[in-house]
């Protein structure tokens, strides 16, 4: 090989300052912000689609509360037809009002009585309680009270879309939450791919001269991501910034729970449409596995940029303490 080319295969030493490398540490810098926007995305879609599912669930807290008031309301119906039946026992007996009552119907009327007090005396403490708080008295005014339970349960079943203005029934949660959440969750992919690429990037054109002021320029700026402490001088209490990822899972979560709710309360939905019912269970399943795959990516491209900065700040340390031998 001639000399002139030995010369130029060399490796040069960069006598460049860092202002070269300010467009690659921007880059990492707003893909990481990008990342945290998506993330932020990924966790309100979750509380949401939770939200819904939960309220909209079997046992939720407003068909306690409805139950609730319709014990309270069989209460009262059996509190006033035992009033009733004394009335009318005490007054044709005596025959002020109407003709006297038969040995038969006062038999009658006696049996009936004894059967409502044996289910009063089953009245649950919880319903009186309940009475009590209400501070209701009658039947008369247990009444606004189960309309306004019903007409929040009648608007439960509804899921309004904001922006678009559209609605869609309750039981197809698992398919409109699944189709977003596997939006959402690769869009986040991109990002956190986007953000290693250029985290990798930057590392590689900052080369050994500049690579621990390239790593610090990008650490201060990050706030879900820990790169690993260089020098003792940084504080060593740091949060676990794996605990992240667990974020990432939120949507398989949710998804998973909605679809193991709708299989729960199959027959609930077969009974109002047979094609519905499978239609949506099916598409339900699919985003479930979409998003599984997803979920997992997204993990493993974490685990990734975490090596990245484990890795540079190993080749930090070694290029420090090689120049303090030498």
């Amino acid at each position: 090989m001639p000399t002139d080319q030995k010369q130029r295969t060399r490796p040069v030493v960069d006598d460049r300052g860092t202002d070269y490398l300010e467009p690659f540490i921007e880059a990492t810098i707003s893909a990481a912000t990008r990342f945290r926007r998506v993330l932020l995305v990924i966790i309100v879609t979750s509380v949401l689609v939770f939200g819904a599912f939960w309220n909209a669930r079997v046992g939720s807290w407003l068909d306690s509360r409805f139950d609730m008031a319709n014990n309270a309301k069989e209460y009262f119906h059996v509190s006033d037809r035992l009033a009733e039946i004394a009335i009318t026992m005490n007054t044709r007996r005596e025959g002020t009002s109407q003709s006297p009552i038969s040995p038969e119907e006062y038999k009658a009327l006696e049996t009936e009585q004894q059967t409502l007090q044996e289910e009063l005396k089953k009245t649950s403490p919880d319903v009186i309680k309940w009475i009590d708080q209400k501070r209701v008295h009658t039947k008369r005014e247990l009444e606004p009270i189960l309309d306004q339970l019903n007409k929040e349960r009648a608007e439960l079943i509804l899921i309004h879309i904001p922006f678009i203005g559209s609605i869609h029934d309750i039981n197809e949660l698992g398919l409109l939450g699944g189709f977003t959440f596997v939006v959402v969750l690769m869009w986040f992919r991109f990002s956190l791919w986007r953000e290693y690429y250029n985290l990798e990037l930057a590392f590689d054109e900052a080369k050994d001269e500049h690579l621990e002021f390239c790593y610090k320029a990008i650490a201060i700026r990050q706030v879900l991501t820990v790169p690993p402490i260089l020098s003792g001088k940084q504080p060593t209490i740091k949060p676990w910034g794996k605990v992240v990822r667990v974020l990432y899972f939120l949507p398989l979560v949710v998804q998973l729970a909605v679809f193991i709710n709708d299989c729960i309360t199959f027959d609930r939905g077969w009974v109002l449409s047979k094609f519905n019912t499978i239609f949506s269970i099916s598409w339900s399943l699919c985003f479930l596995v979409l998003s599984i795959m997803l979920s997992c990516w997204c993990f493993q491209l974490s685990r990734d940029v975490d090596k990245t900065w484990d890795e540079v700040a190993r080749s930090i340390r070694t290029i420090k303490s090689k120049k303090l031998t030498d």
